[in-house]
């Protein structure tokens, strides 16, 4: 071990980045994720949703999927490209196939 070092790792290391970029792996970790860096509120993705703000949060929390029309109107909201629209539809129709 070099000077500074500790067993079990380095805290504040590698092991800490890793875990600061972690992927989400659900569509309601992904979609709060992308609000939080967009920096928007619940409430605001609701109105242009036109939707309530509780149903966000159940989106969020995924215990409600978003239908079609809701992920078309996501993607807008959210600023998503292409390939982040495909990453999240992906995550919705993984999450469809084990409730």
């Amino acid at each position: 071990m070099g000077p500074g070092s500790t067993p079990g790792g380095d805290p504040g290391g590698q092991a800490a980045e890793d875990a600061q970029v972690q992927e989400p792996h659900t569509p309601g970790s992904w979609l709060k994720q992308r609000r939080l860096d967009l920096g928007l509120t619940q409430q605001q993705v609701a109105e242009v949703l036109g939707v309530s703000g509780p149903s966000v949060s159940l989106y969020e929390s995924d215990n409600r999927t978003p239908g079609a029309a809701t992920c078309a109107a996501l993607r807008k909201v959210l600023l998503m490209d292409e390939g982040d629209f495909w990453h999240f539809m992906t995550l919705v129709e993984e999450a469809s196939e084990f409730p």
